[in-house]
């Protein structure tokens, strides 16, 4: 209800939950069912929505699989910045908006939500399935 308060009318900022939720210690297994609680909760409308720049932000901070993604794509180097990282996400994001027809991006619910997952589930092909099929 704080959060809700702090900000009412207007929706949560997306890193701003993500701040109260590890201070107030929900009872969740970690950062990233803490980043999908916060996904969900965009989706419900009670969350802002998050821009390619604050994921940037959010994966310098909690290192999800997507880094290792950026990684094997030769998007960031192995020591990377902020600014790196934030021009590689931002960059990819607006190359994936170009590519991919509307209709699929709606189909799919493109948004940086959507281009976390997709870098996590490319390191996971690339570094355990692909291997196993050699």
């Amino acid at each position: 209800d704080e959060l809700v308060t702090m900000y009412s009318p207007n929706k949560i900022p997306f890193i701003a939950f993500l701040d109260w939720a590890e201070k107030a210690r929900l009872p969740i297994s970690g950062k990233l069912s803490t980043f999908l609680l916060a996904g969900d909760l965009v989706y419900a409308e009670k969350v802002e929505e998050l821009t390619p720049a604050d994921l940037a932000s959010v994966l310098m901070k909690m290192d999800f699989g997507a880094i290792k993604g950026l990684k094997l794509l030769n998007l960031i180097p192995e020591h990377h910045s902020l600014d790196s990282l934030t021009e590689a996400v931002e960059g990819l994001y607006d190359w994936l908006e170009q590519a991919l027809d509307a209709g699929d991006r709606t189909l799919m619910r493109f948004d940086p939500i959507m281009l976390e997952h997709l870098l996590c589930k490319y390191q996971r092909v690339q570094t355990k399935l692909l291997p196993r099929q050699k």
